[in-house]
């Protein structure tokens, strides 16, 4: 599975860029934030599109192979202007933990953090750095190469984190090099090879019959 992840500025060009490469067949699943949207705030210039909230979107998705793997794939929005950046990723994730799936998120953080490649490191960053490690979430970007460009800044705030167990799938993150028509560029990254999410067993003694253990 090809997967793309751009933060499209509300843009009508950086929309058309999305749609050439999915008609071109080079892409399976795109990540998109800040959408261009219309007079009745849907997704225009996107077919097949749906908004789940007004920063986050979810698409629930069964791969089918010789094991069928269960994967939410969320692009999420996280607005600057709210302190803490993880209430939505909150909710997001116990979904996900409630359905038994994995998990993969693209973001535009507007967090620096140098964990993900940024050049300092802001409170945001702590914030959602605290809440990645403490819930066992993989960082996927590696580098330092820019996701955000403009002619008087460059910085790192674009990232893409997974639960422990679809991480290891993923494959080829990088910032691509093709213009994005956006002041964000594209992330690119490939998932192979998954397999069904495997759960601990639990027994519980205060289930068992005793009395049809303990009979002859």
């Amino acid at each position: 599975m090809a997967i793309l992840q751009a933060n499209l500025h509300h843009a009508i060009a950086a929309s058309a860029v999305i749609e050439k490469i999915f008609s071109e067949g080079g892409l399976d699943i795109a990540l998109i934030q800040e959408p261009w949207i219309n007079a009745d705030s849907m997704v225009a210039g996107l077919n097949n599109a749906e908004l789940c909230s007004e920063d986050t979107v979810t698409a629930y998705v069964e791969v089918k192979g010789p094991n069928r793997s269960k994967v939410l794939f969320c692009s999420a929005y996280l607005p600057g202007d709210k302190q803490d950046p993880t209430e939505e990723l909150t909710n997001v994730l116990e979904y996900s933990r409630r359905q038994k799936s994995e998990l993969i998120v693209g973001c535009d953080a507007n967090a620096h953090h140098t964990i993900w490649g940024s050049s300092d490191t802001n409170m945001r960053g702590e914030l959602l750095s605290d809440f990645l490690l403490s819930n066992c979430l993989q960082v996927l970007n590696n580098g330092h190469t820019p996701t955000f460009v403009t002619k008087t800044r460059q910085e790192v705030i674009d990232i893409t984190f997974a639960t422990e167990n679809v991480s290891k799938c993923i494959t080829k993150w990088h910032v691509s090099s093709e213009n994005s028509m956006s002041d964000h560029r594209h992330i690119r990254f490939d998932i192979s090879g998954l397999v069904e999410a495997q759960y601990p067993r639990v027994r519980n003694p205060k289930d068992t019959s005793w009395d049809m253990y303990m009979s002859p």
